[in-house]
Parts: C-alpha cells; structure tokens; sequence
C-alpha cells in the first residue's frame, strides 16, 4: 500500500508543476505586447512594514487619474514604458521578469504573479478578473506596487489595457 501512496504523490508533485509552467508561458505570452495605461491611483505617505504587511501612518495623499495616460510595452526581455502620475512622468527601459508562487486562499492555493521592471519597480500583477486561468489571452491587467521600506513613499495601483 505504501509504493501506491508515495506513485500517487509523485504523480500529484509532476501534474502540479507542469499546470504551473503552462500558466507561466501562457502569462508570458499574454503579457507581449502594447499596454494602455487608463487609470492610475498614487497614494503618497508614510510607510511601514509589520510582520510583512505594508500599513500607512499619518495622511496619506490620494491622487487618482483616468484617460490615456501611459504605456508599457513588453517584447521578450524588455518592457518600455511611460505614465503619468500625479504631475510626473515616469519612462524608462528595463528588463522584466514574472514570476509565479502559489499562496493560500481559504482553502484553496490560488496564483500570485509578481513582475519585476529592472530594479525600478516590483509589482504585484492581477489578469482579468483574477479567476483561474484568467492569465491566458488577458486584455487587463492590474499592476499595484507597495513600498518595500519603512519611509516616505508612493503606492501604485495602475489599470492597463491591451491594444
């Protein structure tokens, strides 16, 4: 009974990374391309980090804005792109990289995507409506961005759609 129980756990072990690889290519895929950038919310403050959790102290700004305000635009190692938040543009030419990890949600494990922009920005991505498989041919995405350090800073919560 034992070899039966360890068989069906390596064959558990090798359907769940190969399910993880095809949401990795199929996120990959559908992030290539033309993004536009049509609504952006900055909250500017004071941050600071407790037992992993980002928490505002003292007031904090809120500047939201809509319309065509920027663009990101993936290719297969790079990601240029330029927005417009709060009176000042943001532009630039990076490497990006996105990476998946698997987190508890209730009692189920649920995707979580972070894309990494050069050493400039590190934000958490969220593909269509969140659902599963939603990653595959997205046309929205969301990108939010917390500050990592106890500080002054400015949180990013940014709507794209694809061209």
């Amino acid at each position: 009974m034992v070899p039966f129980i360890k068989t069906t756990l390596f064959l558990f072990a090798i359907l769940f990374v190969i399910s993880c690889y095809g949401d990795m290519q199929q996120a990959e895929k559908s992030l290539i391309g033309n993004w536009e950038v049509y609504e952006i919310i900055s909250e500017s403050g004071e941050y600071i980090i407790e037992k992993g959790s980002v928490k505002t102290i003292g007031e904090i700004r809120r500047n939201e804005q809509t319309g065509k305000i920027g663009s990101f635009t993936f290719s297969d190692n790079k990601v240029r792109y330029n927005f417009k938040s709060d009176g000042e543009m943001y532009l630039g030419k990076s490497p990006w990289k996105l990476d998946l990890t698997q987190v508890n949600q209730g009692f189920f494990k649920v995707n979580k995507w972070i894309l990494t922009v050069g050493d400039n920005y590190i934000f958490d991505v969220q593909f269509g409506n969140s659902t599963k498989n939603a990653e595959k041919n997205a046309r929205m995405i969301q990108l939010n961005s917390l500050p990592k350090t106890n500080a002054k800073g400015v949180a990013y919560f940014m709507k794209l759609k694809k061209n």
